[in-house]
């Protein structure tokens, strides 16, 4: 894998379904060279508890993440465009076999997960939606798929990964701060 091959490489990820802004790329640099070892995100979520107010479910009660907002309870969807600096996943974001066992189709899931292993801060940039790239094939879409899969593999990771305690607390810790109070000054 890349990470074991390169180390100390900053990794950027995004989907091959989409058009990006040309400034993407740089927005993503510029961003990091400003929050040295965050995570960055050209979109996001900021996750809430669910409409139970006990548990964490995919994308239940999420809101979309401001510009400049930082934070261990944002969810930043390494397909909308992510920089990873190096040292921000945790080693176990290499397992590839438990990977697939856990998250056979959600690496966004799967690289959130082992940035919230190793504890990384996170900053959204708030860029507008990316524009889908048309039909290109009579397969039926990955996005399709994880419409109803993504609860599972999320449920996968927080129990095999151990992660419910430190989700939840990001969480609460968030909900106890402003939106406007909880975006970096630039």
């Amino acid at each position: 894998p890349l990470l074991e091959r390169y180390p100390e490489a900053s990794v950027i990820t995004c989907d091959d379904d989409k058009y990006f802004p040309s400034d993407l790329v740089s927005s993503l640099v510029s961003a990091q060279i400003a929050q040295p070892g965050a995570i960055i995100g050209a979109r996001g979520w900021s996750m809430s508890f669910a409409r139970d107010g006990q548990s964490i479910n995919y994308g239940d009660s999420w809101r979309r993440a401001h510009a400049g907002e930082t934070g261990l309870h944002l969810f930043l969807p390494g397909g909308n465009g992510a920089l990873y600096p190096p040292g921000s996943l945790d080693k176990g974001v290499s397992d590839l076999g438990r990977a697939v066992a856990l998250c056979p189709t959600a690496d966004d899931i799967w690289f959130w997960a082992h940035a919230q292993k190793a504890r990384t801060p996170m900053v959204c940039l708030g860029m507008r939606p990316h524009r889908a790239v048309k039909l290109v094939s009579q397969s039926p879409a990955l996005s399709d798929v994880n419409i109803t899969a993504n609860q599972n593999q999320f449920d996968n990771v927080m129990r095999e990964l151990n992660l419910e305690v430190t989700v939840k607390n990001a969480v609460k810790k968030a909900l106890s701060i402003p939106p406007e109070k909880a975006k970096v000054s630039r």
